[in-house]
């Protein structure tokens, strides 16, 4: 999970700057990472969170929002933290 939230930061920050490529590149990183955690046992805290994360990452297909995606780092990393 902390690899998502470090790519999430770094997806905001070229999402802020307009750097499209850069910004699907690590969009694509990070579904690849997303996929490598199905079916692994998560802990019951970072479960609903999952599922609410996936679904923000598949309905931005092209573009996102530089805001939404630090807060997701944020929300991401407390969560990984408090499951540790």
């Amino acid at each position: 999970m902390l690899n998502i939230a470090i790519n999430l930061a770094r997806i905001g920050r070229f999402a802020a700057e307009g750097r499209q490529a850069r910004l699907q590149q690590f969009l694509k990183e990070t579904k690849l990472y997303l996929r490598q955690l199905q079916g692994l046992p998560l802990e019951p805290k970072l479960e609903g969170t999952q599922k609410h994360f996936e679904n923000w990452l598949n309905s931005n297909k092209d573009t996102v929002d530089s805001e939404e995606a630090y807060t997701w780092a944020n929300i991401l990393t407390h969560r990984a933290q408090l499951a540790a």
